[in-house]
């Protein structure tokens, strides 16, 4: 899925434990797509710089050193594996308490699972096994887009309304 589209996914979602919180939302928001911009910055910002047009199934073909780091970069931020021992991690500095905001990360990866049916295959058990999903719809197919966007759009239309109606019922 697209970066934006993640993040307000993530903060929508964390909205309903975080009503009340905008802080916690945007540190979900942040970790639901940290995983994209740890891997794809560099690659970017190399791409506009030298204004190259690159089509997905000639990715691989470019000779730099950011293009190798994204493919390596994604395999470690799209690995549940990986995500939950960094989760299990900050649990034990916590004594034992989740960090709620991380599993923005988790949501991250299940998406990217599911929508990544030809580009960037999600490698969910990395470094454990190397399975991939090569089923499902692209993010990037137009039907996918006018989808999701819409969705997106219902969701901000309820969570907007719920905190009009909160607003009501404190007075």
């Amino acid at each position: 899925m697209d970066v934006l589209a993640h993040t307000l996914w993530t903060n929508a979602l964390f909205h309903l434990k975080y009503h009340q919180e905008r802080k916690q939302r945007y540190i979900a928001a942040a970790f639901g797509v940290v995983p994209d911009l740890i891997g794809f910055v560099p690659v970017t910002v190399y791409a506009l710089w030298n204004r190259l047009v690159f089509d997905p199934s000639t990715y691989q073909t470019y000779n730099h050193w950011t293009f190798t780091y994204a493919t390596e970069a994604y395999n470690y931020t799209h690995s549940l594996v990986i995500a939950v021992a960094a989760i299990l991690l900050v649990m034990a500095f916590r004594k034992g308490k989740l960090y709620w905001p991380m599993l923005g990360w988790v949501l991250h990866i299940v998406i990217d699972f599911f929508t990544h049916p030809d580009f960037f295959h999600t490698p969910i058990f990395f470094p454990i096994s190397n399975f991939q999903n090569t089923l499902g719809i692209s993010w990037a197919h137009p039907v996918f887009m006018v989808v999701n966007y819409s969705l997106m759009v219902v969701a901000y239309i309820f969570i907007i309304k719920y905190r009009d109606r909160r607003k009501k019922d404190a007075r």
